[in-house]
């Protein structure tokens, strides 16, 4: 069966278009297209230099990574009272300076909201996991046992945030935005969720981020490396945010974890929203203006025991759809 013509161009953050057509006849796939039996290769992305933040505040570890302070007089006066980390997506295969940059206009907002942020990248396919919990513990040492961290990230970057809180119970909030959770069911759910009204590129797509999840963390660590599998031990505060028209990751990914978490801690604040479709973009899909305020309210709700969210911040795009443009917006 072959990919629709929007996830090849998904596909093509790697592998230009000719040879994502020649794939279809190789014996063997290519790396990092989602079909069966291609494999996880690191795809650099080079990107501008560090801005004015520091990048050694945490001593040396296997990935960059950028720290920055608080702004404003508030800053200034309170220090370093709250933590957001930043975790970029790219199919658990696109990483550098390039792919840690399109989460910087987030940590612009979030400093300026009177938090100390880290941006992060971390090691591709099988080491992503582990890199974002070496970067978390170093956080923790540098900035103490009572502050709370935060973890934001989008598409593969939530997934790796939930994977996180599972194994780091002292996480106090996440915002993970079309964030894959259980890796086994995804391409099931894609293809029922397609048959019933969904977007009918949603059974390539979710076929597709399977496909890539499998060559990064083999078909044995599937169920291992989902965030659902470990949901009883996320204990922190949850907001999952999807596009209603996200054609990579069903809807049902989000519910199904928040349902989990629920399940194990009946008092567990685990919230979903659905962003209706229109004429801004949103991970994997695209998002209405008043959806998008929703969004940022709902954003507020959850770290509101840690302080305030940003008034007005970036649109959320994810990095497949800042490198190949796409899925443009739409038009009322």
């Amino acid at each position: 069966m072959r990919l629709s013509a929007t996830l090849l161009a998904c596909a093509a953050v790697l592998l230009p278009c000719a040879a994502a057509d020649a794939a279809k006849t190789s014996p063997r796939p290519k790396p990092n297209t989602g079909l069966t039996g291609s494999r996880c290769v690191t795809a650099p992305l080079a990107g501008p230099g560090a801005p004015a933040l520091d990048t050694a505040a945490l001593g040396v570890l296997p990935a960059p990574y950028e720290v920055g302070l608080p702004g404003g007089l508030l800053g200034r006066l309170e220090g370093v009272r709250r933590v957001m980390l930043f975790v970029h997506g790219g199919g658990w295969y696109t990483v550098g300076d390039g792919a840690m940059h399109t989460m910087r206009g987030q940590a612009d907002a979030w400093r300026a909201a009177g938090w100390a942020t880290v941006n992060a990248d971390y090691r591709s396919c099988r080491r992503s996991a582990g890199g974002v919990v070496a970067l978390y513990d170093r956080v923790r040492a540098r900035f103490g046992p009572g502050v709370p961290v935060c973890v934001m990230g989008e598409s593969a970057g939530g997934h790796l945030a939930l994977l996180l809180a599972a194994r780091r119970p002292d996480v106090a909030c996440v915002i993970a935005l079309g964030a894959p959770t259980d890796l086994w069911t995804i391409r099931r759910q894609g293809a029922a969720a397609a048959a019933s009204g969904a977007p009918a590129a949603l059974a390539d797509g979710s076929r597709f981020v399977r496909g890539l999840a499998r060559a990064a963390f083999g078909r044995a660590g599937l169920a291992q490396e989902s965030p659902a599998t470990h949901a009883a031990s996320i204990t922190g505060r949850l907001l999952l945010a999807s596009a209603s028209d996200d054609v990579l990751v069903p809807l049902e990914q989000a519910q199904q974890l928040a349902d989990a978490v629920r399940a194990a801690r009946p008092d567990a604040y685990a919230e979903v929203v659905r962003l209706e479709p229109g004429e801004q973009r949103f991970v994997h899909g695209t998002a209405r203006a008043a959806s998008m305020d929703d969004y940022e309210r709902r954003v507020a709700a959850v770290v509101a025991p840690f302080g305030r969210a940003p008034s007005s911040a970036p649109p959320v795009v994810s990095l497949l759809d800042r490198l190949t443009g796409w899925l443009r917006p739409r038009r009322r």
